[in-house]
């Protein structure tokens, strides 16, 4: 009895061996993520608020109203189109198409207040030219892009609830969909009453003025806000004694500030979480020195525009330094 016994007993062992041997299958991978819509929305809706509170308290025309274009952002319908799974690979990834859409009477309304910002300027052929090699395409009132994140095991799709925005979301880029965005919806904050030339302007009467400066007979302060619309030399006010520039030079410091503004937006979400942690309070006394410092440029100017203008390139400058700065700390 005993050799039976002992070759049972040796049998059993390697039947056991032989299971603990067998390695657990992979978790089955999926692209479906419920959290995801909801975590591009906060994200987006984030950077456009922050940009929309910078351009409202830098802008020294004071046209927007940075709560108007975070009401805007809210409306927006964030979706996700073909998602698909590449487990190909050492690290599986997921790919979508990821379309955000403003709303028609938002998008309408925004062209519509376009001019108090860009003049005659195109508004549309602006927004489009942002989009040059970005891989962000414009459909009718519907910006797309492709996004990049990392699946989740199947089980977990089912569990997973906006409780967990974050989890698998890292890494998808979409910082430069969000300033362009930021940047589109800006003209829909424009503020009901607007100052222009010391003058008070309901927002209508100002976009009449820009689009058809002769279509009606104007009082000579409103033919003054036209011209100062239209990008007018800033002459026409008063002669500068500080610098010379004309209406084109003003909006061309505008254009450039705006641009600066947004690369340092992108420069500063680029960082790494603990290295912009670690920036924040040193970010925050820049911008306040930035301000006091722009400000006594601005100072020394002679008329409103003027003080735009020195205010702006004072701005742009020491922007521009602060972008470098930034990079010394990207990781890319």
């Amino acid at each position: 009895m005993k050799p039976f016994i002992i070759g049972g007993s040796l049998a059993i062992a390697m039947v056991l061996a032989a299971c603990s041997d067998k390695k657990p299958e992979a978790p089955q991978l999926t692209c479906d993520n419920p959290a995801l819509v909801q975590t591009l929305q906060q994200q987006i809706q984030q950077t456009i608020g922050n940009n929309a509170r910078q351009f409202a308290q830098t802008d020294a025309r004071q046209f927007v109203d940075g709560d108007k274009v975070i009401a805007a952002a809210s409306q927006l319908g964030v979706s996700i189109q073909n998602a698909q799974l590449d487990s190909n690979t050492a690290n599986p990834a997921c790919s979508a198409q990821l379309n955000v859409a403003i709303p028609t009477s938002v998008w309408q309304t925004t062209q519509a207040n376009a001019p108090l910002l860009l003049g005659k300027r195109d508004w549309l052929a602006t927004i489009t030219q942002q989009l040059n090699g970005s891989g962000i395409t414009l459909a009718g009132n519907t910006f797309s892009q492709t996004i990049h994140y990392a699946p989740i095991p199947m089980a977990a799709s089912a569990a997973l609830s906006a409780s967990a925005p974050s989890a698998g979301l890292q890494g998808m880029g979409i910082e430069t969909l969000s300033g362009i965005l930021a940047n589109a919806l800006l003209p829909y904050g424009i503020k009901d009453m607007v100052v222009i030339n010391g003058q008070v302007y309901n927002r209508t009467d100002a976009i009449a003025m820009t689009l058809n400066p002769q279509s009606a007979p104007l009082s000579p302060d409103a033919q003054m806000a036209s011209a100062i619309l239209n990008g007018a030399a800033a002459e026409a006010v008063a002669p500068p004694t500080q610098a010379d520039f004309s209406g084109t030079d003003l909006q061309d410091a505008r254009d450039n500030n705006r641009n600066a503004t947004g690369q340092l937006n992108q420069a500063w979400h680029s960082l790494d979480d603990t290295i912009r942690q670690e920036l924040q309070n040193d970010q925050r006394k820049w911008v306040g020195k930035k301000t006091t410092q722009c400000q006594k440029e601005a100072a020394k100017a002679e008329t409103t525009l003027q003080a735009e203008y020195l205010r702006l390139k004072c701005d742009t400058r020491l922007t521009n330094q602060r972008i470098d700065y930034l990079k010394g700390y990207s990781i890319h």
